[in-house]
């Protein structure tokens, strides 16, 4: 886990001439390696879209830097009979910390940059597909919408055990990916984690045959629980809009900190004891879609 840093100064401030004091808050971040934050996210406006009947926690190992190095994320499955929803459990969690502690103090806990920034809603009967992807070091929120995909799978006759589920082989290419998934029939669940979804039972795990993102379900119950979404103010974008933001953010991620108005600043050892962030600074992208 990388160590990130945050000060945040509250700064009184007057407007032109009017007498009356506004407050603006400055952050600075500051870390031992350069990457992107996510900002928390009020949670405390929703709309109840449908409830679960059955929710699944699954450990996301990935793929974090050229050097190979892993990072995780636990996210949740909720499965509903109209909607289902795929989010990080971790995220949502800070946001809840966050929501109640900023009612009283300005410090609030710091996003690990492993955790996942989107959300996925699918729409059962209509095959919709909503995904909501949160932008680095602002409070923007980028939506957009597409077909659930019909995913082509091939069955094997691989058997394995998963959560104590026996389980069968299958294989499949999405989204320029390769991959073999771990189904049991035992839960009749046509679902699974990300966008996966069309096959006999509930998808326990699956990985790309790089290696590159791997699930694991690691927890499975039945209590009834509201699948939300929270009323943020969304920016409506294509998919492909989406993809090519997504990619110059990374690729001019320096520029892209710089313009967003964060101070971030990276620990060394020389003798001021840190360094500002490069503007030439270009982080490691490797989505896990590589084709719309």
């Amino acid at each position: 886990m990388k160590k990130i840093i945050c000060l945040t100064i509250l700064i009184w401030i007057a407007l032109n001439s009017n007498p009356t004091l506004h407050a603006q808050i400055i952050r600075t971040y500051a870390m031992d390696q350069p990457d992107f934050i996510i900002l928390d996210q009020n949670i405390s406006k929703k709309e109840i879209l449908d409830t679960s009947y059955l929710n699944l926690i699954y450990k996301l190992d990935f793929k974090g830097d050229e050097a190979g190095t892993r990072l995780y994320d636990e996210m949740c499955l909720q499965t509903g009979a109209l909607y289902t929803k795929f989010y990080s459990r971790n995220m949502h969690i800070n946001d809840s910390i966050c929501t109640e502690q900023s009612k009283v103090q300005l410090q609030v806990p710091v996003a690990d940059p492993a955790w996942q920034k989107y959300e996925i809603y699918c729409n059962i009967q209509e095959k919709k597909i909503t995904v909501t992807q949160r932008v680095p070091f602002t409070q923007a929120v980028y939506q957009y919408e597409e077909p659930a995909p019909e995913i082509h799978w091939t069955l094997k006759a691989g058997m394995d055990t998963i959560m104590g589920y026996p389980c069968s082989e299958a294989t499949t290419e999405l989204f320029g990916r390769k991959y073999t998934a771990w189904y049991s029939l035992e839960i009749p669940a046509p679902y699974g984690p990300w966008k996966f979804s069309g096959l006999p039972g509930l998808i326990l795990q699956i990985a790309d045959e790089r290696g590159d993102y791997i699930f694991t379900c690691i927890g499975i119950n039945q209590h009834s629980v509201p699948i939300v979404r929270y009323d943020w103010k969304y920016r409506n974008v294509s998919k492909k809009e989406w993809m090519s933001f997504e990619k110059k953010m990374y690729e001019y991620a320096g520029q892209f900190v710089k313009n967003s108005g964060q101070n971030v600043i990276i620990m060394d050892n020389s003798e001021q004891g840190y360094h500002l962030l490069p503007e030439g600074w270009e982080a490691y992208y490797n989505p896990i879609e590589l084709s719309k």
